[in-house]
């Protein structure tokens, strides 16, 4: 730092201290921590400035010193000479955000020098492979926050004003059908969610087989069918396949007849067809194995910022790698972390897990419920809304095999524990909504309800 600069930062920090010490008050409408202050005095009486406002006490130069003494730092800053030195900087407080500024400028460069200098020292580093180097380098320039606005809690008007919206939108619900949030294409699903909505993470739960991925994907279709940008970390599929299965859903295609290269003439065109309608989606997907939730929230940041992003779909999360040695430990951490994207990238996150298998033993074939979540009771509590797959059917010929259950076990929002009736066309690998009148098979009931 030259020493022009230098000499306006200290000025600056002299100042912002100043008038601090003069209008206490102020400390709630700055966006300045001590770490941002150039001088050690500058750090360590912003933090007893901090601490004395924090603690309700008054502040003045009598008792900063006090409180730096208590805390064996005013010898070490220069003792009362040095308060009384920064009190003699006369200001007026409308000057303080120019001097705020300068002080983040500087504190942001700062942290600019520093982050080059690591990721040119990863650069060099021929000791770890280029893939790790690259991954290293994005978490670091991740972690420096580009803009520092000031965090402000909602006041309890703007929550009374949500709350409000929300009240509207259930009547409009009641009245018109409008559904305010991300649609899944079942009538009766989106009735009971009133849509996916921003900032919230959807669980969509399943033994194998039930149509996990199906369900998820359907939502993202939906989505991309309204200009939504659309990201999907697939674990399990390729892009390729993830593809060929939009493609026999939209186009009433046999997914075997696809998969095994012997479609029709008419299934080839109606395959082409589907092929040029999906082209025009804004869907990206990243279909390697075995990432972590740190690689996602870099991948999704740097496609917000890159194209804009409404929606994230991670399928799975019990084929990702997990933090940590303990399997359920580490699922609760990603299962946060994914809460945590939500909320700053303001989108829904769809995450796709597994049941155990043991729920699927036994005579009866019960209900699935949240007790059965694999490895982790963090995926219900980190989930806004848990939706588990049951189709009897699977199990029991006897049962109607196109008949499928998507059960909403949690809602933070709305009702839950309501059973969305829902038609299982396997062979184009889509659920549809259960045709109007029509019931279940005689027997279901007795058989298979708890």
């Amino acid at each position: 730092m030259n020493a022009q600069l230098n000499d306006t930062l200290i000025a600056s920090e002299d100042a912002v201290l100043a008038l601090l010490i003069a209008n206490p008050e102020a400390l709630a409408d700055i966006d300045i921590v001590p770490a941002d202050m150039h001088t050690e005095y500058g750090k360590a009486i912003m933090a007893a400035l901090i601490r004395l406002n924090t603690a309700g006490k008054p502040v003045s130069g009598i008792s900063l010193a006090h409180e730096l003494r208590s805390a064996g730092e005013l010898d070490r800053i220069g003792g009362l000479e040095q308060i009384k030195a920064i009190r003699k900087d006369d200001h007026h407080i409308s000057e303080l955000p120019r001097f705020v500024e300068i002080i983040r400028d500087a504190a942001m460069l700062s942290r600019m020098r520093t982050i080059s200098s690591s990721v040119a020292s990863l650069a060099a580093n021929e000791a770890l492979p280029m893939a790790e180097r690259y991954k290293q380098a994005c978490e670091i320039v991740n972690r420096m926050e580009s803009v520092r606005e000031a965090y402000k809690p909602i006041h309890i008007k703007d929550g009374v004003l949500l709350g409000l919206k929300d009240v509207a939108d259930r009547i409009d619900l009641a009245n018109t059908g409008h559904i305010p949030g991300m649609r899944s294409s079942l009538k009766e699903l989106d009735n009971v969610l009133l849509g996916i909505r921003p900032g919230t993470v959807v669980t969509i739960a399943g033994r194998t087989s039930m149509g996990k991925t199906v369900l998820a994907m359907q939502i993202a279709k939906k989505a991309c069918t309204t200009q939504s940008k659309v990201l999907v970390f697939s674990l399990e599929m390729t892009a390729g396949e993830l593809m060929q299965r939009q493609c026999a859903a939209m186009g009433d295609i046999n997914l075997a007849a696809i998969s095994g290269g012997t479609m029709t003439g008419k299934e080839m065109a109606a395959f082409t067809d589907m092929s040029a309608i999906i082209l025009q989606w804004n869907m990206w997907v990243d279909d390697r194995g075995g990432i972590d939730v740190r690689e996602i929230g870099n991948v999704a940041r740097r496609q917000a910022a890159r194209s804009g992003l409404d929606l994230i779909v991670v399928d799975h999360i019990g084929l990702m790698t997990h933090p940590g040695d303990n399997l359920a430990q580490g699922i609760g951490k990603t299962t946060s972390a994914l809460k945590a994207l939500a909320k700053e990238l303001k989108v829904p996150v769809i995450m796709v897990a597994q049941l155990n298998r043991e729920a699927a033993k036994g005579a009866t074939i019960r209900r699935p419920t949240l007790v059965d979540l694999q490895d982790s009771g963090r995926i219900e509590q980190d989930s806004d809304v848990v939706l588990l797959i049951h189709r009897p059917g699977y199990y029991d010929e006897s049962a109607p095999q196109d008949y499928a259950e998507i059960i909403v076990a949690k809602n933070r929002q709305g009702a839950r524990g309501v059973v969305v009736k829902a038609q299982w066309e396997g062979m184009f690998t889509r659920f549809t909504n259960w045709p109007d009148g029509r019931d279940y098979q005689k027997g279901y009931k007795e058989r298979f309800e708890p």
